[in-house]
């Protein structure tokens, strides 16, 4: 696979064509998902940078899932950028709650108008009555 060792190796250094890069990687017992996204010579691609400001909380929790994930935060961007484009969109869907959803959060949050079961098939029972 070339390159040091520790050392993550490229994405076009994996093969030739790059087309036959497994969609998972392991290395030092560490998995990376190159593969997934199948992108020609990404190392050859030129770049732009991407600045952001986001709560320190939100940054460390993400980031210690990417860790887990074998994802660096500029790996997860690029990802998230890339299903942009090919989506033309989001890769999720975003909606404002109505007003009905808004005051069902709410009771929630404050412990009003909740139901209470003594299991799922009392829960689900609910649902036909």
């Amino acid at each position: 696979m070339g390159g040091n060792a520790g050392q993550r190796p490229s994405f076009a250094s994996l093969c030739e064509s790059c087309a036959a890069v497994p969609p998972l990687l392991t290395l030092g017992g560490k998995l990376f998902l190159d593969g997934v996204l199948r992108l020609q010579h990404i190392d050859s691609m030129k770049t732009a940078a991407v600045h952001s400001r986001i709560q320190p909380e939100i940054k460390e929790k993400a980031e210690g899932i990417l860790q887990r994930l074998g994802l660096s935060p500029t790996e997860a961007i690029r990802m998230f950028y890339m299903q942009i484009a090919l989506r033309n969109g989001l890769p999720f869907d975003v909606a404002i709650p109505n007003d009905e959803t808004i005051k069902a959060l709410e009771d929630s949050r404050n412990g009003r108008n909740l139901e209470r079961f003594d299991s799922s098939d009392e829960l689900f029972e609910s649902w036909n009555a």
